[in-house]
């Protein structure tokens, strides 16, 4: 049977094989060299810096775990010992979260003699903010008082910072007196 040249395959037209370049050499793996490097390095780029920022991210939750289980514990402590362990319950707090400055965690406890006189008002209150001596109710969304974490990730401005929320717990001051080695 005979094929006339319009209807014969582009490989016996040419007489070049289908994998030939059209100079009429073979194509070689030397044209294709470094395509699999620059493919790489593009795949690989972006895939380290949403890993960073994966990881960035589950710090910035442990920090916030962190900080809301430090209020927890300055308000159970705060209740326990009393106005005159403060100090000590602050350093507890910023030993739980060591991610945040010490000034973050504030700390509300009244006295046995506030206690005394008003028991409906003997609340201890322990929060998250950069303003000593406030409380956590007068806080409004806007407020830049707010203390941050600094997180690293590629290609985003360093000044990404985002504010910790104001966490905050209050319990009812029941003893308020020093009751062990807990409170030293």
């Amino acid at each position: 049977m005979i094929l006339s040249m319009s209807h014969a395959p582009a490989s016996q037209r040419t007489g070049r094989e289908p994998d030939q370049a059209a100079s009429g050499r073979p194509a070689t793996r030397r044209s294709q060299r470094g395509a699999s490097a620059t493919e790489f390095a593009l795949i690989g780029l972006i895939f380290v810096t949403m890993t960073i920022a994966v990881m960035e991210f589950g710090r910035l939750m442990l920090i916030y775990t962190s900080a809301a289980e430090a209020t927890r514990l300055g308000a159970r402590l705060g209740a326990v010992c009393g106005p005159n362990a403060v100090a000590t319950i602050k350093g507890k707090m910023r030993n739980m979260s060591p991610a945040l400055p010490a000034e973050a965690f504030q700390l509300n406890v009244p006295t046995s003699a506030t206690c005394a006189a008003s028991p409906a008002s003997c609340n201890v209150t322990a929060w998250i903010g950069t303003v000593p001596g406030g409380t956590p109710s007068n806080y409004g969304p806007g407020d830049t008082d707010r203390a941050t974490v600094s997180l690293f990730i590629p290609f985003i401005p360093q000044s990404f910072a985002p504010p910790v929320p104001r966490f905050a717990t209050t319990l009812p001051g029941e003893a308020l007196k020093n009751q062990g080695p807990v409170c030293s």
